[in-house]
């Protein structure tokens, strides 16, 4: 069986998978002792297929400092720091975000010492998607209560949007140094070091986060994922299973428990999967590709040529799904149309071993041996390159047969 990469489990551009986010209601606190919040934030996570919903008690999950006075009240003064800033939270809580911005700043313009202010602010902008202005009013809460977790935890999120991973390492390594038991570091991290293909420190960061808090759901789908990349497809599947169980309506779950099925050899749980997965989400281009590999794999060339048919429509650019329908169009001896196909996927991606493979056998079946032997060589030499063993002696084996 033929394992192709084109299931990386890198990268959601290619998947036809849309950004989604979370529908939220916010119900955040303030206290005179000091600060939590049981506000969920929307938390990019690169390299996934959504927008999760982060449970984000973390963000205030230390105690605000002794030094750092609540907000002043004034009987006298309509418009002390603390109205304005109890008006910029019911704001937020409605999603007008341009006005609770603009309460907090208030706010804070009359009493700049105390976090909260800031760490609303700068919640608020990421709302927003204003990571830098996000960034600059944590900087500055986290120099009012240097000892907050939640801020660095929070902080280390930001810091992941503007492309400073090493920076949001920084920040989750110190929110995790005061607090060892923050959940949510522990999985934004792991998150990171995902993005980084540190596949075994992001799973030492999953399950320890999933050990501190089993609510963390959605990193069932992270670490099925970790999993994947390490080649544990049956963790992957127990893994993306769970989080099925507890989000049955997200497309990309399917698709990349149908992948480890796929893997496993598992093509009617794999075409289950895919089918589900296109339920939901229809513009799924590699869904369908996975159906048109399990489909040649099960012998159902008819089938395999259309969904390979149907990715081109979604995704004309898309390598693998003409190769898989030019091993389609050979299955149904209709060479002229694969010779077709295998060429316009080497078109595309010119490194693509198997390519050449698959056009060495049909210039052989169309009677051609200078041409079959061009490509055979050709892929026996990025095979070799690729460190790829198994392609290689495939490939001398055809070879092998022509001087018999």
């Amino acid at each position: 069986m033929l394992v192709f990469e084109f299931i990386s489990f890198q990268t959601v551009d290619n998947l036809g998978l849309k950004k989604m986010k979370f529908q939220h209601k916010p119900n955040a606190g303030w206290a005179k002792k000091g600060i939590r919040s049981i506000q969920k934030l929307p938390v990019v996570l690169m390299g996934c297929v959504t927008i999760a919903t982060m449970q984000s008690g973390w963000l205030f999950s230390q105690p605000v400092s002794a030094v750092v006075l609540p907000f002043q009240t004034s009987q006298t003064t309509p418009h002390s720091a603390r109205d304005y800033f109890e008006r910029g939270k019911e704001q937020f809580e409605r999603g007008n975000y341009q006005e609770a911005l603009s309460d907090f700043s208030q706010a804070i313009r009359i009493q700049p010492d105390v976090v909260i202010g800031y760490i609303y602010r700068g919640r608020t902008y990421a709302y927003l998607e204003n990571w830098q202005e996000a960034l600059n009013d944590l900087n500055q809460a986290a120099q009012l209560d240097p000892d907050n977790a939640g801020i660095y935890s929070f902080r280390g999120l930001v810091r992941q949007q503007l492309e400073d991973k090493d920076g949001a390492i920084d920040d989750l390594n110190l929110a995790l140094t005061l607090d060892p038991a923050l959940a949510i570091a522990h999985a934004q991290r792991g998150i990171i070091h995902q993005q980084l293909e540190n596949y075994r420190q992001a799973l030492a960061d999953f399950d320890r986060a999933l050990t501190l808090d089993s609510n963390l759901t959605y990193l069932y789908l992270n670490r099925g994922r970790v999993y994947q990349q390490l080649g544990n497809y049956q963790e992957a599947i127990r893994d993306l299973t769970q989080f099925i169980d507890s989000t049955p309506n997200d497309a990309s779950a399917y698709f990349f428990r149908g992948a480890a099925y796929m893997a496993l050899g598992n093509h009617r749980e794999a075409i289950a999967d895919a089918n589900r997965a296109l339920e939901l989400n229809p513009n799924i281009d590699r869904a369908y590709l996975i159906r048109s590999y399990a489909s040649l794999e099960l012998g159902n060339y008819q089938e395999a040529l259309e969904n390979a048919t149907d990715a081109i429509e979604l995704n004309p650019n898309e390598a693998w799904a003409y190769f898989l329908r030019a091993k389609a169009w050979m299955e149904l001896q209709n060479y002229e149309a694969a010779l077709a196909d295998i060429s316009r996927a080497l078109e595309i991606r010119p490194e693509l071993s198997e390519g050449y493979l698959e056009r060495g056998r049909i210039y052989l079946h169309l009677g051609n041996e200078a041409k079959a032997r061009e490509n055979l060589q050709q892929a026996a030499t990025l095979a070799r390159q690729n460190e790829n063993e198994k392609l290689y002696r495939e490939v001398q084996a055809v070879l092998q047969g022509l001087q018999e």
